[in-house]
């Protein structure tokens, strides 16, 4: 789930798979409603990356790669955040990250004169079991 201040809003759901470079590419599918009423199907994809000890490095999905966040961050037993900003034309783009259990919240601030929103993103992770028709080992 995605809200943007300007009314607008994204539903949908996000797959990690890892990539040959054993990054975890993050694939976003869902429909996106602006403010205006218009909705229409959407995708995005990003290319995580963690660093030990403990940077997450977000990318554009280009080649070569172009970094959009490197968010270092802190915590422990079972939570994590950290900030971070990269600079767009004159626009500014910060955004802060928490993961705490199964979920992950992002607050973005974007700022300049070409944009100016802000934007929650909240991913919550869906509980992955075996179907009962499935063996299982103790």
């Amino acid at each position: 789930m995605r809200k943007i201040s300007d009314g607008s809003d994204f539903h949908g759901t996000g797959i990690f798979t890892r990539d040959q470079d054993d990054c975890l590419k993050l694939q976003e599918k869902g429909v996106m409603r602006l403010g205006s009423g218009e909705v229409f199907s959407a995708s995005r994809i990003w290319v995580w990356s963690l660093e030990l000890p403990a940077t997450l490095k977000i990318f554009y999905p280009e080649t070569p790669r172009r970094l959009y966040h490197g968010v270092n961050l802190s915590g422990g037993s079972g939570s994590w955040n950290g900030c971070a900003s990269h600079l767009c034309g004159d626009d500014v783009y910060e955004g802060w990250y928490e993961f705490s259990g199964n979920r992950l919240s992002i607050q973005h601030h974007v700022r300049g004169p070409a944009k100016s929103y802000q934007m929650e993103a909240v991913y919550q992770r869906r509980d992955v079991g075996f179907p009962e028709s499935s063996p299982r080992t103790p």
